[in-house]
């Protein structure tokens, strides 16, 4: 990342803003509205091509950094999960989240996606991660019901 910022810093405004939007959009139209700098200049640029590879290596680094932090609230989440099993007041809640726990534990609900990009492999489980956390949400929601009854 820190090379990344390097090369970043380097350029000019107009690059910098195309790189970012372009980092963050699905188009090229899209970094062009998003960045204020038009397709013209874009194709005018003798460097465009390494602009696009800058966007490009950004962007799987966000998507890097984003699986880290998943990664990284893996075992909160399950910890905060096995609390609601353990302590809920209400008896849906507890159901509710053991079998939640039963249903990852069987591997029901889990996939995998797989992303590469310039030899750089990254695996997530992103779907899995993404029900536990709208699991966790209803749950949470559940208990403020309860404790507003």
């Amino acid at each position: 990342m820190d090379d990344l910022r390097t090369k970043l810093s380097q350029l000019d405004a107009k690059r910098q803003a195309y790189v970012l939007a372009r980092s963050k959009s699905s188009s090229k139209a899209e970094a062009y509205r998003e960045s204020g700098v038009s397709k013209t200049t874009v194709a005018g640029w003798a460097d465009k091509d390494e602009i696009e590879e800058l966007a490009s290596a950004l962007r799987v680094d966000r998507v890097l950094m984003a699986d880290q932090k998943l990664n990284d609230a893996v075992e909160e989440a399950v910890d905060a999960l096995l609390g609601l099993m353990r302590d809920a007041k209400s008896e849906m809640v507890k159901l509710m989240s053991a079998k939640e726990v039963m249903e990852r534990v069987m591997g029901q609900t889990t996939a995998k996606v797989d992303l590469t990009s310039k030899g750089k492999k990254l695996s997530s489980t992103v779907e899995s991660m993404t029900g536990l956390f709208q699991t966790l949400g209803k749950l949470e929601q559940n208990i403020r019901n309860d404790d507003d009854e």
